[in-house]
Formats: structure tokens, C-alpha cells, sequence
């Protein structure tokens, strides 16, 4: 067993929907005889009467206002039984006058004791938030009703031909766990293990809702037990089912809605630049050719006809400035270039052979 005590991912607004839902079953429950107090003091209130009356009164109340298989099958209400001897109480019951499609709504307020109530009431304020947060209040309310109206008629379906009564909220609960499975599996909800000395932990809502689901499988498969446990296991697998396949629905349609690409107006057409037509580019013609060249020669541009700085093949020796294409001339031993111990000396001048003559 596990009790789930909150989620501890915040929610952005109040659920509006899930707390009136738990309003409305609080009243309901407070109001009607299945608490003992308003059909005890209608009785006598004290004795073997008063314990009757109470009976009695919440005998009447779940008749009136919960689930028959017989009913929503044949859509039919069952005849009001006239013989006390049947009912237990000191009078006859009172025709009810319900129409069976309709019991289904008003057995989703109705619980059976106190625990019912409470437990009930505590995994729909733990678990629905978060889904009318994501589904939207109207989608969540219709959600809701949708998988009480399916858990209850599944229910029906497998148990026709039956006269037993269903109350209470929890076929659309276990909705609401079904589709939080399916939209939320990584959320953290604290739980506590009464196994475990009601220690709380702190779990993802798989590994909760998966504790929970396979405790209602094997109930489920246990079958009716001897110490009168009258729980309808299988109106809670049925409404787990629908929730969850709903929410595989939802999620699919929200992929599709969600994040649609904004819309990009077009940009204006802007108008193509007319083209003015220009002097037509005539290339230069060719320069002509020098007095004295063959026919059909041209003269060529100032860079082709470069020359180079030094004509090839060596220089001629002993001349200053000018590069020599033949060993360089020993070095004397000293330093600066004259003898060991004597000062260098300058070459003497030598006259080129091939200056040009000056001008007088």
C-alpha cells in the first residue's frame, strides 16, 4: 500500500476545477446520511433503533443515488422493494424515480464511510492539479466526468445481470492517476509506505503509480475476499485504462498544437532596377609598328621589351661595384685586411679601360 501526500513541482494558478470537485464531495458527504449523525437523530439517535435507523437511511441514500448494472444495462430502474423483510427496515422504501444514465453522475459524489472519502480525496488533490494545469479547466472537467461515466459502465459490463450498487469518485480518480502516468512519470511526488513505518520518500510518480497499479492487479485477480472487502478493483483498472489511453490522445494533439511555426508575412516584391544601355567597350587597337619591321609586326609594350641589369656570363675582373662570376680573391691574414702586423694599405687607383671620355 502507498499514500501518495503531494507533488512537489509547484502549480502556476489554483486548480479551480479540482477544488470544487472536492467541495461538492465534501457537502454531499457531510449532508447525507452516511456519515450516521443526520439519520441517528432522525432515528432516536441511541440504542439498537438508532444503529437501524442509520442503516436504513444509508441503505436508502446508495439506492437512490448510486450504480446498478441492472439499471444502466436495461436503462430501467429496479422495482422498489415493498416487504421489510427484504430490506431490513421497519418500512418500505420509497420509490426513487432516478433515471440510471444519470446515477452514474450523482454515484461520483457519493462515498461509502469515511476512509472512502479520504482516500478518494487525497490522490484527486495530489494528482488532478497538475493535469487541469496541463489540459485546461474545461478539457480536465469533461475528462473527468468522461472516465467515471467509462470506469462505471465497464464496470457493468463485466458484472451483468448484478443488483449490487457502486458509489463513489473512484473509477474517475483512477483516471486522473492513469493519465498523470502517461503525461508525468518523471514527477517527484512524496509518498509514504506504511510498510515502511510511514516513511516518507521521495519518488518519481511512475515508480508510485506503478506500486499502486500492480496492487489493483492483484487484488483484482485475488478476487472476493472472505473478510467482506466489497472494493471494485475493476472499475479502477478500467478507469486507469481509459485515463491513460486519453492522455496519449492529449499528448499527441498537444505535439501538434504546440510551438506552431509563427507566421511570416511575404516580403514586399520590390521592382526589378531598370538597365540603362551604355557606349559599347571597344578594345584599343594595336600601336603600330616600328619604321623598318617585317610586315604584320606589332610593337611591344614597354614591359615585354625589359632587358636585364647584367648580361649574362662574368664580369670583368678587377673592376669595383661590379659582381664577378669567378672566385673571390684571398683574404689577407691580418685584420681589416692587411698583413699580420702592418697596417692595411688601399689598393692603388687604376683607370677603367672602358670609361667614357669627358667632356673638356
Amino acid at each position: 500500500m502507498v499514500i501518495p501526500v503531494c507533488d512537489t513541482s509547484p502549480l502556476r494558478r489554483p486548480p479551480a476545477v479540482v477544488v470544487t470537485v472536492l467541495t461538492i464531495n465534501v457537502v454531499v458527504f457531510l449532508a447525507g446520511p452516511m456519515t450516521g449523525f443526520p439519520a441517528a437523530e432522525a432515528g432516536g439517535g441511541r440504542g439498537r433503533d438508532g444503529a437501524a435507523a442509520v442503516v436504513c437511511a444509508q441503505a436508502e441514500h446508495v439506492r437512490r443515488f448510486g450504480a446498478v448494472p441492472v439499471e444502466l444495462l436495461t436503462n430501467r430502474e429496479l422495482p422498489t422493494p415493498e416487504d421489510p423483510r427484504t430490506t431490513g427496515c421497519p418500512r418500505p422504501a420509497d420509490p426513487t424515480g432516478k433515471t440510471p444514465a444519470l446515477s452514474v453522475l450523482t454515484a461520483l459524489f457519493v462515498h461509502a464511510n469515511w476512509a472512502h472519502l479520504v482516500g478518494n480525496l487525497l490522490c484527486l488533490w495530489v494528482f488532478a492539479g497538475r493535469l487541469e494545469e496541463r489540459m485546461g479547466r474545461t478539457r480536465f472537467a469533461l475528462g473527468y466526468l468522461g472516465w467515471g461515466y467509462a470506469a462505471t459502465y465497464l464496470w457493468a459490463l463485466a458484472n451483468a445481470g448484478s443488483r449490487e450498487t457502486l458509489v463513489g469518485a473512484s473509477g474517475a480518480i483512477a483516471g486522473v492517476l492513469g493519465a498523470y502516468l502517461r503525461l508525468f512519470p518523471r514527477h517527484r511526488v512524496v509518498s509514504l509506505f506504511p510498510s515502511l513505518l510511514f516513511l516518507p520518500l521521495r519518488l518519481p510518480a511512475g515508480a508510485v503509480l506503478g506500486f499502486w497499479l500492480a496492487g489493483q492487479l492483484v487484488a483484482q485477480a485475488r478476487g472476493p475476499r472472505a473478510d467482506g472487502d466489497r472494493v471494485a478493483y475493476l472499475a479502477h483498472l478500467a478507469g486507469f485504462a481509459v485515463g491513460f489511453g486519453h492522455a496519449c490522445w492529449e499528448a499527441r494533439r498537444r505535439r501538434g498544437d504546440a510551438w506552431p511555426a509563427p507566421a511570416v508575412p511575404p516580403a514586399p516584391a520590390v521592382p526589378p532596377t531598370p538597365t540603362v544601355p551604355g557606349p559599347p567597350v571597344v578594345p584599343p587597337a594595336p600601336a603600330p609598328a616600328a619604321p623598318g619591321a617585317p610586315p604584320g609586326a606589332v610593337e611591344r609594350p614597354a614591359a615585354a621589351s625589359a632587358v636585364a641589369l647584367f648580361p649574362p656570363g662574368p664580369a670583368p675582373p678587377g673592376e669595383r661595384g661590379r659582381m664577378s662570376d669567378g672566385p673571390p680573391p684571398p683574404r689577407p691574414e691580418g685584420i681589416g685586411g692587411g698583413a699580420a702586423g702592418t697596417a692595411p694599405t688601399a689598393p692603388p687607383p687604376t683607370a677603367p679601360t672602358d670609361a667614357p671620355p669627358h667632356d673638356a
